[in-house]
């Protein structure tokens, strides 16, 4: 089954986290964390390891990408930056918000919390 369903080339999980000002979305409807994989392997977990509510989803992902001829390109650097803002835009679009910001740094948060961020890898 692997052989039909992976490309034999480098992976690596990669982790996204929905901050805490947006768990609420998902608190009472965790059917829509399922509206942001479609198309890849990624297994869903609503909470951490404390038994509170986390939603977070883990992707394996490849390390690069197939051009028009089918070969294969293995990127040296994963921006991870770029992928938690492509992530933040489709967990705002999914709840009908048009994001003005999707990075973490332009949320106000109250003074003396840790900041709650979209991903990771």
């Amino acid at each position: 089954m692997r052989e039909e369903l992976l490309l034999d080339v480098p992976h690596r999980q990669v982790v996204f986290t929905i901050p805490k000002m947006l768990r609420i979305f998902f608190k009472y409807n965790r059917r829509i964390l399922g509206e942001l994989m479609p198309g890849v392997i990624a297994a869903i977990q609503t909470f951490g390891d404390r038994i509170n509510l986390h939603p977070h989803l883990h992707f394996l992902v490849t390390e690069g990408g197939v051009d028009e001829a089918g070969v294969f390109h293995k990127i040296t650097r994963i921006d991870d930056s770029r992928l938690a803002e492509l992530f933040a835009h489709e967990v705002l679009t999914t709840q009908g918000i048009t994001p003005v910001s999707t990075s973490p740094a332009g949320y106000k948060r109250r003074p003396g919390t840790r900041p709650s961020g979209w991903g990771s890898i």
